[in-house]
């Protein structure tokens, strides 16, 4: 078989080998396809599971809130405290039954059909006993339907085991799927692979043979493309030199024409420069002499300002007096209210003394009436008089109890009072602290004055010197003016000679660049040349 495939021409084992790749890119399609499917319904029937099982896992859960209902109402039973919404709890355990059997029972019947029958007699146990229940079945009553409760989770809590059995067995299964589909699919590679090997050296061999003869050609023509290249090189070189040569004639004549160019506009901006600080100059003394005419004005402005500040600072220092004084009194009558509020609770400590004698009193009125009413006529007046001091000291004690509301209300006034009044305190000290900083700002205030008032004298000194200054520089400006003006007429006459050798330089460095241009696309087209070349020897390297 390997001697026929061997035999065929290059195009015929290409064809047939694509065909063959497209035959096994199939096969792989189908064999990964037929297990990717079987692991869909393993997963698929393990999720089910796990939906079964969480449905096993609420309806376990109520059946156990049941049976712990059903025990905490028989306790409820004992002690006498069952209520009309017990009786309802306790019909509602039918509908738990009823409803698990309606949902669970085709599950049973599909997974575990032997616990069918089991499940089916605890589930109608459950509901007679919750539907036959009444309060003259009692406490009996209530054992029973607890009793089936409990077997009735214990038979769910089998079922709900024999589930997780059987899901880690399809997980189980799951995994030992997959695992043998992987040892599948890289023993299936593994074979692909081999026999892509065998289809495609043979006829890797076969292009590289072919492509022999060509690669000598090429390496011939390279060595051949060099070479003119390395020719093409010197010749370059060469032109290269000449032309740096004269563009380093070139590029001096044209700096010497830059530079007298720029002299000439250098003398020009020098000469503009002058005209402008001439009327600068002029600018400068007039604004000088304005400046001494202020500085003069300011200095009578400033001793003025000094005198008022002074006259501030007195009025602040009686005002900070007169807050002080305030101050003292208001902290004067806080302390006096203070012990107003102390005399005020000694009064309410006798008032508390003179309800107390009151109710006494009272007291002792009452018993005088009864020892009045057992000595019969004899006591006659004894009575009159005991009820008006029973009188007396029920007025003392509403006149005491009108007492207290006022002085507590006084109490709750002078409290007010005497916050207001340390509220007002704490403010006078803040303010006094303030007005005492404002005072200090007066005296910095005119000691920068007084400063101000003592330099301004340097100041206009100073302004008549640099005005006197001034009117010399204007002087000298228009002496240099003149001197500029000279140069820059010798400056233009230098940059028209040099302007005009280099405009000759250029037109001998446009011939050169021409010949260098055609020696260079003669190297560019040998150059291009040797890159076929080689790009064919690679490409037979390739095969």
């Amino acid at each position: 078989m390997i001697k026929r495939w061997s035999k065929l021409r290059i195009s015929q084992q290409i064809f047939y080998g694509f065909l063959l790749i497209m035959f096994i890119t199939l096969l792989a399609i189908i064999f990964n396809y037929m297990h990717i499917r079987s692991l869909e319904t393993t997963y698929h029937a393990i999720f089910e599971n796990y939906v079964i099982r969480q449905q096993f896992d609420k309806f376990v859960h109520e059946i156990r809130m049941a049976q712990l209902n059903a025990d905490y109402l028989k306790r409820l039973l004992q002690i006498g405290n069952i209520e009309l919404k017990d009786h309802f709890t306790i019909q509602g355990f039918a509908s738990i039954a009823v409803e698990a059997e309606d949902n669970l029972i085709p599950i049973l019947k599909t997974t575990f059909p032997e616990k069918v029958e089991e499940f089916q007699t605890l589930a109608a146990r459950v509901r007679e006993d919750s539907e036959k229940w009444t309060e003259e079945s009692g406490y009996n009553g209530l054992i029973m339907l607890n009793g089936s409760l409990i077997y009735f989770t214990l038979c769910m809590d089998d079922v709900a085991t024999m589930m997780d059995e059987k899901l880690s067995n399809d997980v189980a299964k799951a995994e030992r799927n997959v695992k043998l589909l992987i040892i599948r699919v890289l023993l299936f590679n593994a074979f692909i692979i081999a026999l892509l090997t065998l289809v495609i050296i043979p006829i890797l061999r076969k292009i590289k043979g072919a492509f022999l003869p060509v690669r000598e050609a090429a390496d011939k023509s390279l060595q051949g493309a060099t070479d003119t290249l390395r020719y093409m090189k010197m010749v370059n070189d060469s032109i290269g030199q000449l032309q740096q040569v004269l563009n380093n004639m070139a590029h001096g004549m044209q700096e010497v024409a830059a530079g007298a160019e720029d002299s000439s506009h250098q003398v020009q901006m020098i000469n503009s420069g002058i005209l402008q600080a001439g009327r600068f100059v002029s600018e400068l003394a007039d604004k000088a002499q304005t400046i001494l005419e202020s500085l003069e004005a300011n200095q009578a402005s400033i001793q003025e300002k000094v005198i008022q500040i002074q006259g501030l600072s007195r009025n602040v220092n009686g005002s900070l007096e007169k807050i002080n004084k305030n101050a003292d009194q208001s902290q004067s009558l806080s302390q006096q209210l203070t012990t107003l509020k102390e005399e005020i609770d000694d009064i309410e400590e006798v008032l508390e003394a003179m309800n107390e004698i009151s109710e006494q009193t009272n007291l002792l009125a009452l018993n005088a009436s009864i020892e009045a009413a057992r000595a019969g006529k004899h006591g006659r007046g004894f009575s009159v008089v005991a009820d008006r001091i029973r009188k007396l000291a029920k007025s003392t004690k509403d006149f005491t109890e009108q007492i207290k509301e006022t002085i507590t209300r006084l109490q709750q006034v002078i409290i007010k009072v005497s916050e207001s009044l340390e509220f007002i305190i704490n403010n006078v000290r803040l303010s006094t602290a303030e007005v005492s900083i404002v005072n200090e700002r007066f005296g910095e205030i005119q000691t920068v004055m007084e400063y101000l008032h003592k330099n301004s004298s340097f100041l206009i000194e100073a302004a008549n010197s640099q005005l006197e200054q001034t009117k010399a520089i204007k002087k000298s400006s228009l002496e240099i003016l003149e001197s500029i003006e000279s140069i820059s007429a010798q400056t233009e006459q230098v940059s028209a000679s040099m302007q005009e050798l280099s405009a000759e330089g250029e037109e001998v460095i446009s011939q050169i660049e021409l010949i260098d241009n055609v020696a260079n696309e003669t190297s560019e087209v040998v150059k291009h040349q040797g890159e076929l070349v080689k790009l064919t020897k690679d490409t037979i390297e390739i095969f």
